[in-house]
This record gives structure tokens, sequence and C-alpha cells, in this order.
């Protein structure tokens, strides 16, 4: 790698850690709130709720995202920026579309939903559903920050939601005294402050290419050749993992469904900490022609992304019982659950590098025929698995689909990409490449202590 993309991966992981970390206390102080003010039946009536949502995603055409970030990439780095206007634009405008259809459908929908559950359903899927207006705009802020490696402004929008979320939450529990609306209304409205927030930044770079002349592009031309298997690839992926929430309901009802939301939070939230995937995304496609220097960006963020997660999964398991026991007291039968799951934080990790890796090849094809593997295989274990172990069952079974999604989409790639051979030696090793990179981590740590130290200086 040269000395550029080391600084630029390094760079990158620095500001996602640090909002990251910042973002934990914060989500971490909402989930409190969260809790400590709803039952755990509530509660897993709220993530019910939210998983609805996703899974109506479709009409959104979820997963295009990733094609219109490695598309834009390339043509950025063929400095073709009317082309890669034309892809935004067009991104943008579908997103506008079936962003209203899918409120439509949501909306006016959402008291037919409601006669199969009992309780508010009906009320919340209404609230949730605006937030479909706000997609086409998170869209453009995603697209553009990527694409322009704006890492701190895309991980400040990451806090700032979060933050914001917060903020609602505290005032609609202890002001207006709601109980799960409070907590959609809060997701809702922290995404709309946010993303005024952030306007001016995201207008800021539209302009850097909004001057080019636009190449005439069909509307549905990336969805039309290979944006199409995206698409298909993250609904199968949100239908997996919300369709996992609702086997668990039917089999073992909705308070367990709390009880593993809380272990799969917590799984999120260690999982989350070092997200080197979300670096490398915008960064492979602009790579794809070096074919030596693109397998070496690849190898060594699976290497810190596997490293990351190994010492955050042991700090998790260790901390894990004394976070639930002192802050979450009524969910301390999730601590076996939030202990074990940290298992698939290993696959994990080189499963979410290689993610990227079929975007940038162009490849969206053969992760959508993963992607249909993994479901399949969840549905398969998930209830065999509840009906031998019970709620233990659906820890193992993500384990080892984490596991088996993790061997495919790695021996999918390597028919595509030869060299991509796992090298155990180059692993453990440490060259040039790595001292840059610790370097870039390094240089911020350092100047924050150099001025604490000069401040100190001054007021001695």
């Amino acid at each position: 790698m040269s000395q550029h993309i080391s600084h630029t991966i390094g760079k990158g992981t620095f500001w996602f850690s640090s909002s990251g970390i910042a973002l934990k206390v914060v989500s971490l102080t909402s989930t409190f709130f969260i809790l400590s003010n709803l039952s755990v039946y509530e509660y897993g009536l709220v993530v019910l709720v939210l998983s609805i949502v996703p899974i109506f995603s479709i009409f959104l055409l979820p997963g295009l995202g990733d094609v219109v970030i490695a598309d834009m990439g390339l043509e950025k780095s063929r400095n073709n920026l009317g082309k890669m206007k034309a892809i935004f634009n067009n991104y943008i405008a579908i997103q506008f579309l079936l962003a209203f259809m899918a409120w439509v459908i949501v909306f006016f929908g959402a008291d037919i939903i409601a006669e199969f559950y009992k309780g508010q359903v009906g009320l919340l899927l209404k609230i949730l559903s605006f937030s479909f207006f706000l997609s086409p705009f998170r869209s453009a802020l995603g697209a553009l920050f990527n694409v322009y490696l704006k890492f701190f402004s895309q991980s400040l929008y990451i806090f700032l939601e979060e933050f914001f979320k917060l903020g609602f939450l505290i005032f609609f529990f202890f002001v207006l005294k709601l109980s799960t609306d409070g907590v959609i209304l809060a997701t809702v409205l922290s995404q709309t402050l946010a993303l005024l927030v952030l306007a001016p930044f995201c207008l800021q770079v539209y302009k850097s290419f909004s001057h080019a002349k636009a190449e005439p592009m069909p509307l549905f031309s990336s969805i039309h050749f290979h944006g199409k298997w995206s698409v298909l690839t993250s609904y199968l992926a949100t239908f997996g993992k919300k369709g996992r929430l609702w086997i668990i309901k039917f089999m073992l009802g909705t308070e367990v469904v709390g009880l593993y939301a809380v272990a799969e939070g917590l799984f999120g939230h260690a999982s989350s900490f070092v997200p080197i995937n979300k670096v490398i995304t915008p960064i492979l496609p602009q790579y794809v022609d070096q074919k030596e220097r693109f397998r070496k960006i690849i190898l060594k963020s699976i290497k810190y992304q596997v490293t990351s997660y190994v010492l955050i999964g042991v700090v998790a398991f260790l901390g894990i019982p004394y976070l639930i026991s002192l802050v979450f007291p009524n969910y301390i039968s999730s601590i076996i659950l939030s202990q074990v799951i940290l298992i698939a934080l290993l696959p994990t990790g080189v499963a979410v590098v290689l993610n990227p890796v079929f975007f940038a090849l162009k490849a969206q094809k053969q992760l959508f025929i993963t992607t249909v593997a993994r479901v399949i295989v969840m549905l398969i274990l998930t209830p065999i698995f509840i009906l031998l172990f019970g709620i233990m069952g659906v820890i193992y079974e993500l384990i080892l689909t984490t596991v088996f999604v993790m061997f495919i989409r790695y021996y999918s790639l390597k028919k595509l990409l030869p060299t991509l051979a796992f090298n155990l030696k180059e692993f453990f090793s440490i060259d040039a490449d790595d001292y840059m990179i610790f370097n870039t981590l390094a240089q911020p740590i350092k100047r924050f202590f150099t001025t604490m130290g000069g401040n100190n200086n001054l007021q001695q």
C-alpha cells in the first residue's frame, strides 16, 4: 500500500473509532433510559415494530447505496465528474419516488398489520412510517461523505443522531410521560435534526462536482445492470435478521425477543467500535485496477478488523455481567446470551471486510448467492436449535451461520481474485504499511496530550 492509502485508512479508522467510543456512551445511556422505563414486554414490542419497517424497506431498494458509492468512486478516480453526477442525481430521484410509495404502504397498512398483533402497533407504525421521507436525504449524505472520504463528517452524523435521540427520550419519558410511542418519536425526530445540522456540509461537498454537466443516463440503469443484486442482497439480509426475531416471538414469546435484543444490541455495539469495513468501502473501488495494492488493502483490513474484534471481545466478555447487573437488572437472564454471542465476532471480522470487495469487483450477483445461502441456513437452523436448546439455540445458530457466511464469501471471492489467498505469516508480521497506519492513528493522540501538557504548563 502507498503512504496515502495507509494514512487515509488510519485517519478514517481513528475518526470512526473515536466517535464510536462517544457513541457507545450516549447509546448505552439511551438504552438505560429505554430499559428502565419500559417493561420487558414493551421493549420486545418496540423491537418488533422497528423490525417491520426495514422489512418494508425493499421499496427503497436497500443496498443500492453501496453500488452507487462504488460506481461514483470509480468515476471520481477517472475524473469523470459528469457521469458521477448523473449516477448521484438518478439515485436520489429514485429514493424520493420510492420513499413516498413506502410511506403510503406502511402508514395506511398499519391498521391492517395491527389486526394481527395486540397492542398499539398501528400507532407506532404510523409514527415510524415518516422516517421513510428522511431516507433520500440520509442516502445523499452517506454517498457524498463516503465518496469524498469525509470520515469525520460521516462519524459526526452517526453520533449526532444518537445524541439527539437521547435528548428526545429524556423529554418524552420525564416531561410528556410517554412510553413506547416516545421511543419511536425519538427515533424519527433525532434522524431529522441530525440531517438538518449536517445539511450545509453535505451541500458543500456536492458543489465540488455540481458544476459538471450530467451525462445522459437512464434513471434505473444502475439497478438494471448490477444494482438489482445488491438490492436483493440487502433485503434478504434484513429479512433474515428481522425474521429471526419473529421466529423467536412465535416460538418463545415477546419477552424473549426483548432478552435476545439486548444481547444482539451489545454485540452490535462491540462490533462497531473499529469499523474498518466502513473506511475501505469507498476506497476499494478506486484501486480495483491495481491488483496487488487492492489485495493488500483487503488483507490488511482483515488483519486489523479481526485483531480489534478479539481484543474488544475479551473486554466485553469480562464487562458484560457487571454492566447488565448494575444498569439493566431486569435483563440479567441475557448475560449468558450476551457473552456467548461474542464468539461470532471472529468470523464477523472477516465477513464484514469481504462484503465491500464484492461491490468493488461488481460481483453483487455472487454476494446475493451467498446471502441466499445464509438466509436458508438461518431459517432451517433457528427453529431446530430453539427446540433443542431454547433461546441459547438462537445464539448457537447465529454463530454457525456467521462462520458459514465467512467461508462461502471467501471462496466466492477467491474465484474472482485468485491472489486473495490468506497468508498467516503476513497476518502476524509487521511491515512498513503497519507502521504508517500506527503513526496515523497515534498522531491525533500525541497532539491531544501535547496540547494538554502545554495548557498545564501555562496554568503553572
